[in-house]
């Protein structure tokens, strides 16, 4: 089977209504089922692609979650993995952005919004900044947030002028974020504090200062723009899947931004070659920032597609293409079984503008009784 993809949205959208998911484990694990529940649900249905049946399991796999998450609440005001005293701020600014986020394609009790801004923004220091919380659930992992006010500063004040809290928290930490602009050195960091000023000031001077020093630091690779980054995230992923993280970060503060939409377009492919074998982007936190800067992207960037494709197949052609902006978002699928050979080669070739993408599988049947067994079990059970 022979799968073309015109655009970056229709190679996104199939298959994702097959990647719902049951709620499960503590509040991380149970968010890295359901904040892709909600974002997926979002895409799908903006893009006019979900089916009755898949929006009616997301909704009902959104309500478990929903309602797990809450059991993670604690007495006193904020969230933890299990619910148990202290409340982490940076897991709780996370719950505040997938709470806001789920109350666009679930209605909730919108007072769990309310009065988890509250509690962030009672933690707050008189200097404007978050003190990193001194306990995780993985503590070895969190060295270097521990040393930086400049993280759980950035990613809280994005949390609350994400939902439209627009106090004096949320200015003074704008301030303190200002103030040590200079300590953002790594892209990951400056991606978070490129979120805090787009969200709060999208026109203002330090937001372009910040988005031109982000962009500075990309990396660009097969027409495609990435970051690299050296520290681990707030959810102490490294490696490939803090990067994903970082251009997931950079991706969504370019598209808020309204500007750069050459720069997106390329850092959107980007993320589209890095999903992984599942349809996902490895780790929970890089699959929800993934997912919400394509959301994002919807209509916000224009791709230039107008080509003739053809498609041969052991030197015979077998199909012509006209693809163009009005059906640009479609996979376009074709069956190669009925032209298969003893060995086979496929060309695609294309004429015109576009960013194509292809995929071949396939899926073969062996008889159970062609398969070799064991002459005896591994084991048996009495």
């Amino acid at each position: 089977m022979l799968k073309i993809f015109p655009g970056i949205y229709s190679q996104v959208v199939e298959g994702l209504d097959k990647l719902f998911g049951v709620p499960f484990g503590c509040f991380e694990q149970t968010t890295s089922v359901t904040y892709p529940n909600i974002l997926i649900l979002d895409y799908l249905r903006e893009t006019e692609q979900v089916k009755p049946e898949a929006e009616m399991t997301a909704e009902e796999y959104i309500s478990l979650g929903y309602q797990r998450l809450l059991s993670f609440e604690v007495k006193g005001g904020g969230f933890s993995w299990f619910g148990n005293a202290p409340a982490n701020r940076v897991l709780t600014a996370y719950g505040l952005m997938q709470f806001n986020d789920m109350a666009q394609v679930y209605e909730i009790d919108e007072r769990i919004i309310e009065r988890t801004a509250q509690w962030l923004k009672n933690q707050q220091n008189k200097d404007g900044s978050w003190t990193p919380d001194p306990q995780y659930c993985h503590a070895e992992s969190w060295t270097t947030i521990q040393k930086s006010e400049i993280l759980p500063t950035a990613y809280i004040c994005w949390a609350l002028g994400d939902i439209g809290d627009r106090g004096t928290e949320v200015s003074k930490a704008l301030s303190y974020l200002k103030k040590n602009l200079k300590a953002a050195k790594d892209p990951y960091m400056l991606a978070l504090v490129a979120n805090a000023f787009v969200v709060v000031e999208p026109k203002g001077v330090t937001t372009t200062e910040v988005l031109k020093k982000l962009i500075s630091m990309a990396k660009e690779k097969d027409d495609a723009i990435y970051w690299e980054s050296d520290i681990p995230s707030v959810t102490f992923s490294r490696g490939n899947g803090a990067n994903i993280e970082a251009t997931g970060l950079a991706a969504y503060a370019l598209i808020k931004s309204g500007k750069y939409s050459d720069v997106v377009s390329k850092v959107l492919t980007h993320l589209i070659r890095s999903k992984d074998a599942r349809g996902m982007w490895y780790t929970t936190q890089g699959t929800v920032i993934a997912l919400r800067s394509l959301v994002a992207a919807l209509g916000g960037v224009a791709e230039d597609i107008d080509a003739q494709v053809a498609v041969m197949m052991n030197g015979k052609k077998i199909k012509d293409l006209r693809i163009d902006k009005d059906n640009a978002d479609l996979m376009h699928q074709i069956d190669l079984t009925k032209y298969l050979g003893k060995s086979n080669t496929v060309e695609i070739s294309v004429k015109g503008e576009g960013n194509f993408m292809y995929e071949i599988t396939s899926a073969y049947y062996v008889p159970w009784k062609a398969l070799s067994h064991p002459a005896k079990p591994p084991f048996n059970i009495d």
